[in-house]
């Protein structure tokens, strides 16, 4: 029962973590591009398509982030889960050596 509960712990956590690592990404390259204003303001116009569709997919999750938690909390849980199963990785990786 436990290890079921800590793999569905898994599949909602490591997508959450994986979609906000992709929107920090995204904002990242955004603003290294430097085809946009500062993130001043709440909507953001850049000069192109590209890097105006990478803007609004990292604006949009960090503002679902910032105002439900809901990508948020639970991408805490996938580092959380992620360091966890690298310790256990490490440990059985160094007894099989």
């Amino acid at each position: 029962m436990r290890r079921a509960r800590f793999l569905l712990l898994r599949l909602i956590c490591y997508p959450a973590l994986a979609v906000m690592l992709a929107a920090g990404v995204a904002l990242g390259v955004v603003w290294v591009n430097g085809r946009c204003p500062p993130f001043d303001e709440i909507g953001v116009t850049c000069a192109t398509k590209f890097s105006q569709a990478l803007a609004d997919f990292g604006l949009s999750i960090a503002l679902l982030s910032a105002t439900t938690g809901i990508p948020g909390i639970p991408a805490l849980g996938g580092a959380w889960l992620m360091v966890l199963d690298l310790r256990r990785w490490q440990k059985s990786r160094s007894v099989a050596a």
